[in-house]
């Protein structure tokens, strides 16, 4: 950490162009010492930044991956840094756009819930689990976010953006396994400016966004206030059914409509103390949760046995044919907006004690998210199902860290989080529900099937999973750097964790239609043990003791060129199963799928160099890994722990541990200086995802025939929804053009090409292939400004190309439509933007 004088010139400045001044709490090494000259001070380090020039007058990009000011080149660590400039320029406003520029990073985003970050592959638990944890770390504002839904919301005011990839832990925050991402805000600032930026575009988007900051009291309080509004009108339009919807509404899917405010004090009484409070609000209501549905991939089992579609159902119990398969146009019944709201406060204190510098950080977050999803599609009011979420922590961290420059630099620091989590899934049945659940088809698929189910059975109930997960978690942590000459140093680092979790489920319902038979009670009962797992109550809890550690020698063999290498070792939290259920043998509980897995273990190798070359124009940073993680949690099949009263197995799918896997691969960054303003860039990953010890996969839907085998033995097979590569690789430019009425005027744009190679969505055992062939994007812009960047104004496209490709897709069942997860079309707008100094 900087001293507070330092950090008030640096407030200043803001933190440059060229610099990405990003707190955050990563475990490498301190910056390498030059053997030509005498170890470079922060305070030189950061007004080099500043000024936006390294020792040999190149761009300098500067990050805090020690809380203290380096150079990116100079951190012996695989990580990718954007500027809060870049981030503009480029609209990057949601996390999932930094993909198409950071290698080996792929956020999957397609609803608050069932987001994940994933870093080398991994990361999150697709497609919900609100009682676990992410093996990627977000870190914003020196906050360590603790719930996916948290990464949700847009982004505004960013002063920079790292991406760290490996174990995180020996230096803040939580455990991760595979990496970290950290977003630092703009800070307040004591020099008044104001900034308001509009963009307009098609599908009727319409975004503002703006800041305002300067001094309350000169030199002691300054403050600042950001806000986002961001409309956009749905990409995909609802259809009208072949059933008469007497309900329906008219909606286009995918649609942006959230807003967000952040207001900051800096306050600094002394030049050795600064206090710097967070308070921030957002907002999403959105259509957002959209796959389109398409024909079955699969109309037979590998043994050749025909298979009911989700569209036999339909023709067998409503005559419903020809149905719309455009996954363009949805068929939803009854859609609804799905609301999210965060809510944060944080305080981050910083003291000069003189031989050491102490910084606290507390912070209180929310997350509640109320979503009513579609009851059905093609007008079947079947069950509207949504995760009702209220999630919030609270934790604590203090850190001290020593002066920088002596022969052993060190930080210890500990950390405190209680979390909670309130996860009820909310299930309610519609008309047609007894009738389309409750009826026995006939093993011919072509006959017509009378329904005679009264829909009173399950119309307007209501079946409610309370799922319940918490946290208390305290750690102390350390972390050194010896410079054993010059040109050699060596980092260490290990933490201890001590981790209580505790979760539930009960299953309840209420709302039942008056006037039912015995008979009619009884097949509720029924229907709901077999959809969802009826009546219960679960819990657990379990404590556990954990260490992580990092070894991270690196080598200064001329001032351009630097080696590292790394051995890291991190762990993340079992998950809490906050839809653990009974396991039953007719109406007979005989077991239940466990509530708490146990915790992931990473081993992560790390190698590589960074290096520049003709006076900093060129610079190329390649790194190799090797990571192992053990007991990864993903759906596993058991067939050794229920059988029924004659013996029988009875094999059960639910969240559990995979024994072993293992991501390997390269990563490559360059960027050429070609001339004045003009900077070519290019981003590589190659990557290898491969289960190693996975021979208790449940079996993909083509095997699900009768006598078909229950699991399926993964071992050895890649894993899926990973990209083997992914490449970038684009020009900026900014060239002055002269002057109008007085003012220096520039040009400047961008174009960026992200490519990614084809990519498997499918179950890695099944016989059909689903997935993505290689595809590329193109987003580019340009446009005018002013050279002190008081005007800007500019065109931009997404997409230029209108790529049509999909982020997921999935076979469907008897029971559930197959759907894909669909790409963004081409977006375009003007920008302009206003600042006031």
């Amino acid at each position: 950490m900087i001293a507070v004088s330092q950090l008030r010139r640096s407030l200043h400045v803001g933190a440059a162009r060229h610099a990405v001044i990003a707190g955050t709490g990563l475990a490498c090494a301190v910056s390498i010492m030059n053997p030509v000259k005498a170890a470079e001070s922060e305070a030189e380090i950061a007004a080099a930044a500043a000024a936006g020039e390294d020792d040999a007058g190149g761009e300098a990009i500067v990050v805090t991956a020690r809380h203290r000011d380096e150079k990116l080149q100079d951190v012996p660590l695989s990580i990718s840094a954007l500027s809060g400039d870049t981030v503009r320029t480029e609209k990057l406003d949601r996390l999932q756009d930094f993909a198409q520029k950071i290698p080996n990073f792929n956020p999957y985003t397609s609803n608050p819930r069932t987001s994940a970050l994933s870093i080398r592959g991994v990361g999150g638990i697709n497609g919900g689990s609100d009682g676990s944890e992410s093996g990627v770390g977000l870190i914003v504002d020196n906050v360590f976010y603790t719930y996916v839904g948290f990464a949700w919301g847009p982004l505004y005011d960013v002063a920079g953006l790292e991406v760290a990839r490996g174990p995180q832990g020996t230096l803040l925050g939580k455990n991760t396994t595979v990496g970290a991402v950290i977003v630092r805000n703009a800070a307040p600032s004591f020099d008044a400016s104001s900034e308001l930026e509009v963009s307009a575009g098609n599908y009727n988007s319409l975004q503002v966004r703006g800041y305002t900051t300067g001094a309350l009291i000169p030199d002691k309080l300054a403050y600042r206030v950001s806000f986002l509004r961001d409309k956009q009108d749905g990409f995909f339009p609802n259809n009208w059914p072949p059933i008469k919807d007497d309900r329906r509404s008219t909606v286009d899917f995918q649609d942006v409509n959230r807003w967000g405010v952040r207001g900051q004090l800096l306050w600094t009484p002394t030049d050795t103390i600064s206090s710097r409070l967070i308070v921030d609000h957002t907002e999403t209501r959105e259509f957002n949760n959209y796959g389109g549905i398409v024909a079955s991939p699969i109309t037979r089992y590998n043994n050749g046995a025909p298979y009911r579609t989700y569209a036999t159902k339909l023709a067998q119990l409503y005559g419903l044919t020809n149905l719309d398969t455009d996954p363009y146009t949805g068929e939803s019944t009854n859609p609804s907006q799905l609301s999210s709201y965060t809510t944060g406060v944080s305080n981050e204190l910083n003291i000069d004690l003189g031989g050491v510098d102490l910084t606290s950080v507390t912070a209180f977050r929310s997350f509640r998210l109320y979503p009513r999803n579609s009851q059905g599609s093609y007008g079947l009011y079947l069950y509207s199902l949504g995760y009702d979420n209220d999630n919030k922590f609270w934790s604590q961290e203090i850190r001290l860290a020593s002066k920088p420059g002596a022969f052993f630099d060190w930080q210890v620091g500990a950390y405190a989080l209680k979390d909670k989590r309130d996860s009820n899934n909310r299930i309610i049945f519609g008309k047609d529900a007894a009738g389309f659940y409750g009826t026995t088809l006939p093993a011919s698929f072509t006959a017509r099937v009378p329904i005679t189910i009264n829909p009173n059975v399950l119309d307007g109930l209501e079946y409610d999973q309370q799922g319940l997960a918490s946290t208390k978690s305290i750690a102390a942590f350390g972390q050194g750097t010896v410079h054993i000459a010059p040109w050699f140093d060596l980092t260490a680092g290990v933490r201890f964790t001590h981790e209580t979790r505790k979760g539930s489920n009960t299953g309840f319902s209420f709302n039942s239609a008056p006037g039912l038979t015995a008979a009619e009670i009884a097949q509720q009962t029924n229907l709901l043990r077999s959809l969802f797992g009826g009546y219960f109550t679960l819990a657990d809890k379990k404590s556990n003791n954990s260490w992580s550690w990092l070894v991270n020698p690196s080598f200064k063999i001329t001032p351009d060129l630097l080696l590292y290498g790394s051995v890291a070792r991190g762990v993340k939290s079992g998950a809490v199963n906050t839809v653990a259920v009974p396991v039953y043998s007719g109406a007979t509980v005989v077991g239940a799928t466990p509530v708490i897995t146990e915790p992931e273990t990473s081993l992560d190798f790390e190698a590589g160099f960074k290096s520049s070359w003709f006076a900093n124009r060129v610079t190329l940073n390649v790194n190799a890994y090797q990571n192992t993680i053990k007991n990864y949690q993903g759906s596993i099949t058991d067939t050794s722990s229920f059988f029924d009263a004659a013996g029988t197995n009875i094999p059960k799918l639910y969240l559990g541990n995979i024994a072993k896997v293992r991501l390997r691969g390269i990563e490559l960054e360059g960027n050429w200086q070609v001339a004045e303003g003009v900077q070519f860039h290019t981003a590589a990953a190659v990557l290898e995802a491969k289960y190693l010890d996975y021979v208790n996969s449940g079996a993909p839907v083509d095997y699900q025939y009768a006598g078909g085998p229950k699991t399926i033995d993964l071992s050895g097979r890649k894993i899926p929804n990973v990209p083997p590569w992914t490449l970038n690789f684009g020009v900026n430019f900014e060239r002055p053009v002269g002057a109008v009425q007085g003012q220096d005027v520039a040009v400047f744009g961008f174009v960026n090409q992200a490519l990614t190679g084809k990519t498997r969505f499918s179950d890695s055992g099944s016989e059909i292939w689903l997935g993505q062939k290689s595809y590329g994007l193109t987003n580019a812009s340009i446009g005018v400004k002013q050279v002190d960047g008081r005007f800007t104004l500019s065109l931009w496209v997404k997409n230029l190309f209108d790529k049509k490709y999909t982020q997921n897709k999935t076979l469907g069942t008897t029971n559930t439509v197959p759907t894909w997860l669909l790409g963004d079309p081409r977006t375009f707008g003007v920008r302009a933007s206003f600042k006031i100094d």
